[in-house]
C-alpha cells in the first residue's frame, strides 16, 4: 500500500534551478541526481511515518516514498529539466483593461459634441515596478495609457449620446500624473502599492471645470504577487475614476451647455 505523503515545500530548489541553467545537460543530470540521493539518504534518518514526503520543484509537487529512489530520480530530473527554462522568466509588459461598464443613453441632446485628448505627464512609462529585483523590473503597458483612457472615456460618452469630433467647441483634456503599482519586499513579505492620479479639465466656450482624481490601494502577501493581480489593482482604480467622470453632473451640464 502506498504511504500517505506529508507535503513540504522546499524553496531551496529555486536557487538550484537558477544555478544549473548555465551548465551542460550532463552536469545538470549529475547535480540533480546527487542532490536527490542526498535528500533520500536524509529521509532514512526520519521516523518511518515521516519517510513519505513531497518535494517541490519550481512549484510542482511530486510525492516520493522510501522504496521509490530510482523512479523518483527520473521523474524529478525530467520535471526539473522541463521547467528549468521557465524558472527565472518574469512578465515583461503589462496589459491594462479597465471596464467602465454600460452607460445610459440619452444623457446629451442630439448633436452635442466634444473632443477628448489625453497627456501622460509621468516621468517614466512603467505601470508596474518590482523594486527589489536586481535590477528592478519595470513593466510598461502594452498600449499608451493616455490613448487607452481616452478611448474608454470616448466610448462611454458616445453611449450617453455625445458625438466625439476634433472640431467640437467642448474640450475634455486629462493629464496622467501617476499610474503605478510598486512592489517591495521586506521581512519575507511583499507589499504592492498602487496609485493613480489623473487631472481632468473640461472647457466649453471659456468656462472651465477642473477635477482631480486620486486613488490608492495596498496589498500584502507572503508570496510575490502575480502580474494579473497588479493589473487588476490599476484597472479597478481607472474604472472607478472613469465611471465617476461619466456620472459627474457638473461635467454633464458643462458639456451640454449651448
Amino acid at each position: 500500500m502506498r504511504k500517505k505523503g506529508i507535503i513540504r515545500q522546499t524553496p531551496s530548489l529555486w536557487w538550484l534551478c537558477g544555478a544549473i541553467s548555465c551548465l551542460s545537460i550532463k552536469f545538470v543530470e549529475t547535480a540533480i541526481v546527487s542532490c536527490l540521493r542526498m535528500r533520500y539518504h536524509t529521509m532514512q534518518q526520519l521516523p518511518q511515518r515521516m519517510r513519505s514526503i513531497s518535494i517541490s520543484v519550481c512549484g510542482v509537487f511530486e510525492t516520493i516514498t522510501q522504496d521509490q529512489e530510482p523512479t523518483m530520480n527520473r521523474i524529478l530530473l525530467i520535471t526539473c529539466l522541463l521547467l528549468l527554462g521557465g524558472c527565472g522568466k518574469q512578465p515583461v509588459i503589462a496589459n491594462l483593461n479597465p471596464n467602465l461598464g454600460d452607460q445610459p443613453p440619452g444623457i446629451y441632446e442630439r448633436g452635442t459634441s466634444a473632443v477628448i485628448t489625453g497627456q501622460d505627464g509621468r516621468k517614466s512609462t512603467e505601470v508596474v515596478i518590482f523594486q527589489n529585483d536586481e535590477p528592478p523590473s519595470r513593466l510598461a503597458n502594452i498600449s499608451a495609457p493616455a490613448d487607452l483612457i481616452a478611448a474608454r472615456l470616448g466610448a462611454g460618452l458616445r453611449d450617453q449620446g455625445l458625438v466625439i469630433e476634433p472640431s467640437a467647441p467642448v474640450r475634455l483634456k486629462f493629464v496622467i500624473n501617476e499610474l503605478l503599482v510598486r512592489v517591495t519586499r521586506k521581512n519575507l513579505r511583499y507589499t504592492a502599492e498602487g496609485k493613480t492620479d489623473i487631472v481632468l479639465t473640461v472647457e466649453n466656450r471659456g468656462t472651465v471645470l477642473t477635477r482631480v482624481f486620486k486613488r490608492e490601494a495596498y496589498n500584502d502577501s507572503a508570496t510575490r504577487p502575480d502580474l494579473p493581480d497588479l493589473e487588476k489593482m490599476l484597472n479597478t482604480q481607472l474604472a472607478d475614476i472613469g465611471r465617476q467622470i461619466l456620472q459627474d453632473e457638473e461635467i454633464r451640464q458643462l458639456i451640454g451647455r449651448k
